[in-house]
């Protein structure tokens, strides 16, 4: 560590010292004046094609690479943070996102792109930790889209879409005339100990483009403490957790453009070290029973591997072409060392691997944007094991969908938009789905705009365990399983308007969306017993519906032309419809007791956030952003009274930059994060855990050729 500390240093020294040494000109830096920075953002994922966000058919907001690089994100958790209506869920396995008032076990209700790849699982249908230390060097520009977005994506996008675009060789380039450039960059975040390593290279000439990556992370994290509720006792006990302790991870990245066809490669190896997936329980619980009062450590690692080829030709002057084919390969193995007796245990090991296709037509004129798509999909999820010598049957999962858009702008002032999809998708859930959508957009005057919009969503059921399938041999010898019978499905109506002039920005979202059927992932309730004895348990289950209801607001003020004020803040409130969860006709789980308040809000994403901040160029070459987020709301997820906090929390963040040019054609960027070690607490009921990293250092080194 010492070693470590000794390297930053240097790189800071050698900085300073040549501070002065080359004189600073814009051309080297973000020569971007008012009018640039005062446009409308684009959006090329919420209607397929690229158009204004403000007539996009959903909510959405557009980070730059701009902004990326001068709030200092270094993981995609870090940029969601500070979205509107975005905050850090808490759970000790596993990194969570909450919006609109709602969290769900794992984050399956976003879908999120790779440049139009999707990401998710189809294991647990979800992205995780492997996913939220993107190569944020060669990011674009990322899309939140808030609220469901099916019609053109079909299932897991059923509260939003992230989409992140990367960079091709020519957004790297400082001009025209260069073809190349080679960039490498170090982050060191104290508190945990984590380094973050990036390379990238890159060249383009007149018929094709390439970029290479790699990517390093690592850290160290201490375990904070927090107190949970006994197996076999309700009473509560110290456990540990920690979710960032990271062993030594990789990701590589490739993209090949020539032409209109593109070749993206993406390979993550990512090894985690947890001991928050186990329990360290008192002296007395381990006494009272030896084999379930045990410490544990959990080991987990995730080798991902996807490509896909991409073909979009310009056919006439109005009609365009996109055609995707993907490969995806998913491998996870999760093994347990126990403490007491020096045993070790497989947890889970699956591999998901398959296919998909998808073709687009677009017509687009003056008048009318018109698309239609087709997309094939076939996984295959192999030998999913809870004890070494114990498989289970493999599930073949198919996904069929047909889908189209009309976006029509030919009377004055006015844009009407309707899609809709058909999905057919076997074994999981409904096997078939509509799922409709619409827009009315009306320009009021030069500045402001008016615009309803309809969405719907769905979110399928894991592969793990569905209602059809239970699995042939009891998990851990005690139960057999089974899972949710329908999928999730969303249903949102917003009113969206906005005002912009050429140094002001303003939005106001009012949202009513409905999400039927929820899933609950881990829930285990026993429903029956087997022949022999052994129960049949609920691993997912379908739980009562929740309405979710509120406002998101996002305001920019350029007040000079070096100084950008902005502020966003959501009120949302989530709440289940009913008190008991039914199974077979029969109340087999009270909500109240589980996971939400006497009221039915929904525990776990606070009802109010907010996000305070300004970016200011103090000098040409040095660029300061301060941030104040907050957040009020039922923060517990647990249910004794203790645990039920409503809270207030918030926390100040601050990036500092000095861009310095070093030599003809190459650039040093130096930025220091969170000076003042302001990290936000997630209060737990007997304890608190960080929600927020430490001081930050780090350096980016650009040289183009």
């Amino acid at each position: 560590m010492k070693h470590k500390y000794l390297l930053y240093s240097s790189f800071f020294s050698l900085f300073l010292n040549n501070l002065d040494a080359v004189e600073i000109t814009k051309e080297n830096l973000f020569d971007i004046n008012l009018e640039d920075l005062t446009q409308i953002p684009i959006s090329s994922t919420v209607n397929r094609y690229e158009t204004d966000a403000s007539k996009s058919a959903s909510a959405v907001t557009v980070i730059t690479r701009e902004e990326i690089e001068r709030h200092g994100y270094k993981t995609l958790e870090e940029l969601l943070s500070n979205v509107v209506g975005f905050d850090k869920g808490y759970h000790i396995r596993r990194s969570l996102v909450s919006n609109r008032g709602f969290l769900q076990d794992i984050n399956t209700n976003y879908l999120l792109l790779i440049d139009g790849h999707r990401l998710n699982e189809s294991a647990y249908s979800g992205f995780g930790m492997a996913q939220i230390y993107p190569m944020m060097d060669n990011i674009k520009q990322v899309e939140i889209i808030r609220g469901p977005s099916s019609t053109l994506w079909g299932s897991s996008a059923l509260n939003g879409i992230i989409s992140i675009t990367t960079m091709d060789a020519a957004d790297y380039a400082y001009s025209e005339r260069e073809e190349g450039v080679v960039i490498g960059s170090v982050d060191y975040e104290f508190e945990e100990q984590r380094t973050i390593l990036n390379a990238t290279y890159a060249k383009t000439t007149k018929d094709y483009d390439f970029t290479f990556s790699t990517l390093y992370f690592d850290s160290d994290v201490a375990p904070s403490y927090y107190y949970g509720f006994g197996v076999a006792q309700n009473t509560p006990y110290p456990m540990l957790q920690s979710n960032y302790n990271f062993n030594p991870s990789y990701q590589i990245d490739s993209k090949l453009r020539y032409k209109d066809l593109t070749i993206h490669l993406q390979h993550t190896d990512y090894n985690r070290y947890s001991n928050g997936e186990t329990y360290r329980y008192t002296d007395e619980q381990k006494a009272l029973d030896p084999d379930v009062y045990r410490d544990s450590d959990g080991f987990f690692n995730l080798e991902q591997t996807w490509g896909e080829l991409i073909y979009t030709p310009q056919i006439t002057h109005s009609l365009s072409l996109e055609a995707r084919v993907s490969y995806d390969y998913t491998k996870k193995t999760e093994t347990r060392e126990y403490l007491d007796n020096g045993s070790s245990l497989t947890g889970a090991v699956y591999t998901d691997k398959g296919v998909s296709a998808e073709i687009i037509l677009h017509q687009n004129t003056n008048s009318y944007h018109i698309l239609g798509g087709l997309f094939v999909q076939q996984h295959k999820l192999i030998n999913d094991i809870y004890l070494p010598s114990r498989e289970y049957v493999s599930v073949d999962d198919k996904t069929v969908a047909g889908f189209g858009e009309v976006n029509y702008k030919g009377l004055q002032d006015w844009i009407f938009t309707l899609g809709a999809r058909y999905e057919y998708g076997s074994p999981r859930g409904d096997k078939y789905t509509f799922l409709p959508r619409a827009m009315i957009y009306h320009q009021l005057n030069e500045n402001s705009y008016i615009k309803y919009m309809y969405n719907t969503g769905s979110l399928r059921p894991t592969l793990i365990t569905t209602r059809d399938y239970v699995v042939t041999t009891p998990r851990y010898g005690t139960f057999y399983a089974q899972g949710a019978q329908k999928s999730q499905k969303s249903y949102s109506h917003s009113i969206q308007t906005g005002y912009t002039t050429q140094r002001v920005n303003l939005t106001a979202t009012l949202f009513y969306d409905q999400i039927k059927d929820v899933v609950l992932w881990g829930n285990s309730t026993p429903v029956g017993t087997t022949a022999d004895g052994l129960d049949i348990r609920l691993w997912e289950t379908n739980l009562a519906d929740i309405t979710q209801k509120g406002i998101e607001l996002e305001a920019k003020w350029y007040a000079l032309d070096n100084l950008n004020l902005y502020a966003t803040y959501e009120y949302a409130k989530a709440t289940y419809d009913n008190e008991w969860i039914d199974y077979e006709g029969e109340p087999i789980i009270n909500v109240v007791d589980t996971i939400t308040d006497d009221s039915l809000v929904m525990a776990g994403a606070p009802n109010q956030t907010w996000n305070l901040g300004y970016d200011w160029d103090v000098r040409s070459n040095i660029l300061w952003n301060l941030n104040y987020h907050g957040r009020y709301g039922v923060l517990s997820r647990y249910p004794d009274p203790n645990w039920k906090v409503y809270g207030f929390e918030h926390f100040f963040d601050t990036n500092v930059r000095i861009l310095q040019p070093w030599y003809e054609n190459s650039e040093l960027d130096l930025y220091v994060k969170n000076i003042t070690d302001n990290r936000g607490r997630f209060p737990t009921g007997n304890g608190e855990v960080e929600t927020q990293t430490g001081r930050e250092i780090g350096l980016k080194f650009k040289m183009s050729f």
